[in-house]
């Protein structure tokens, strides 16, 4: 039993090792028009001139260049007590029912009400409210790393600020040659712990 548990994490954590080896990120300066380059359905790690770094996902991040009011973000598309689907997208705050902080099996969320009964409820670090005051830039939420030191902000960062935006991507090459490397070391492994067996 102690084999099987172990092969299991063996293989699990060697899965993650080599999903997270199949990206890589495309860098685009300042010259190539930032904001354009960006969309919203990236994952990003965003180099500021002072040096940090913030690192935001998908739907955590959106450009404001007009009067806006709408939600973005990760959350759980939920129908009462139960849950429907995973929630990745932006929405109108015209559309909607309502909207407000709720807390949720003694957790804080931020709830968008639908019209069709339905609720998103998004952590505090996977959304963003942007008003319709709300200053022209880039707005995200995501992982602030200053010297090593790691938080979450959510902000606006200005153009003057941006010095990098590294866009993680699908590596096929990458992907090719883990798979190539990769699989046989994970067999030979397995292989080894069940011929020596549990000990």
């Amino acid at each position: 039993m102690k084999a099987k548990s172990t092969i299991i994490i063996t293989l699990m954590f060697s899965s993650l090792i080599m999903l997270e080896g199949c990206y890589s990120y495309n860098s685009i300066t300042e010259n190539e028009n930032i904001e354009a380059k960006l969309k919203i359905d990236d994952n990003a790690l965003i180099v500021l001139t002072d040096g940090s770094s913030i690192e935001t996902e998908a739907y955590r991040h959106i450009e404001v260049t007009q009067p806006m009011e709408v939600v973005t973000g990760y959350g759980m598309q939920c129908r009462g007590t139960t849950n429907l689907r995973r929630f990745c997208d932006t929405m109108d705050v015209g559309l909607l029912d309502s909207l407000g902080m709720c807390t949720i099996d003694d957790e804080q969320f931020f709830v968008c009400w639908l019209k069709d009964g339905t609720f998103v409820r998004f952590k505090d670090e996977d959304y963003l409210y942007i008003s319709k005051n709300a200053e022209k830039g880039l707005w995200c939420v995501g992982k602030l790393d200053v010297n090593g030191r790691k938080s979450i902000v959510k902000r606006i960062i200005r153009t003057d600020e941006m010095k990098e935006i590294s866009i993680k991507e699908f590596s096929i090459v990458k992907t090719s040659l883990l798979f190539i490397t990769g699989i046989p070391a994970v067999l030979m492994t397995l292989f080894f712990m069940l011929w020596t067996g549990p000990g």
